[in-house]
């Protein structure tokens, strides 16, 4: 089985750091031509292909565990479970981390390997785990 080649492997067979060599290979300013050539020459001969959705995550600005907060929606709609709302609450979202802090952003969806309209699921969600309480 063939091991997959990370940054990591790049920046030490380079003998530079992991964020030199993200800054060669995205283009970014701060390395120099010979040291962007010399980086890119070595991913080139190792291998390398950026994790698309590796980079997608690294960017996500809310920080939710999307794919936790399906399992809890699945997990209450199929089997009933109270203990969701729990875990929704108090395990996998925090304050600026709940469904409906991350309805606006999209990039979610431009990472997404299945395409999934993740946007229109956090929406439902939302609307299961952040009703409003009942008046009384």
């Amino acid at each position: 089985m063939n091991k997959k080649i990370t940054i990591r492997d790049v920046a030490q067979a380079a003998g530079v750091s992991i964020s030199t060599v993200h800054q060669a290979l995205n283009d970014k300013p701060g390395v120099s031509d010979a040291t962007r050539e010399h980086i890119r020459m070595i991913a080139d001969n190792l291998g390398y292909r950026p994790n698309k959705m590796a980079s997608g995550l690294k960017r996500r600005t809310q920080h939710i565990s999307i794919p936790d907060l399906f399992a809890i929606m699945n997990t209450k709609q199929i089997h009933h479970d109270w203990n969701a709302d729990c875990y929704y609450e108090d395990v996998h979202t925090a304050p600026g981390r709940k469904a409906s802090d991350c309805l606006k952003c999209g990039k979610c969806e431009k990472v997404c390997p299945q395409h999934l309209p993740i946007r229109k699921l956090l929406e439902q969600v939302a609307a299961e785990f952040e009703k409003a309480p009942a008046a009384n």
